[in-house]
């Protein structure tokens, strides 16, 4: 089963049932990244930028690190792309 997909708990594969956030590539070059779930808005409460709103204006760069924080603390991303969706 691709990891990306699940999380590995005990003996079994957990698999994800909602992304915590989306991000989609925007006109101006940038990414738009969408906060879905409440444990998504905790944790970025937490450990993310100071926001009022469910939505950031992200760089690639941005993007990156972001994703990568987020998801080495558990918590899913649905990628939008020009070949559709993905988990991440």
């Amino acid at each position: 089963m691709d990891t990306h997909w699940s999380t590995e708990t005990s003996n079994s594969f957990a698999t994800f049932q909602t992304a915590d956030f989306q991000l989609t590539k925007i006109d101006t070059g940038n990414w738009r990244l969408r906060i879905l779930t409440q444990r998504g808005n905790a944790w970025v409460r937490v450990n993310g930028p100071a926001i009022d709103i469910n939505e950031l204006t992200l760089s690639l760069q941005a993007a990156n690190s972001f994703l990568g924080r987020a998801r080495v603390n558990g918590l899913c991303t649905e990628y939008v792309g020009p070949f559709g969706r993905s988990l991440i």
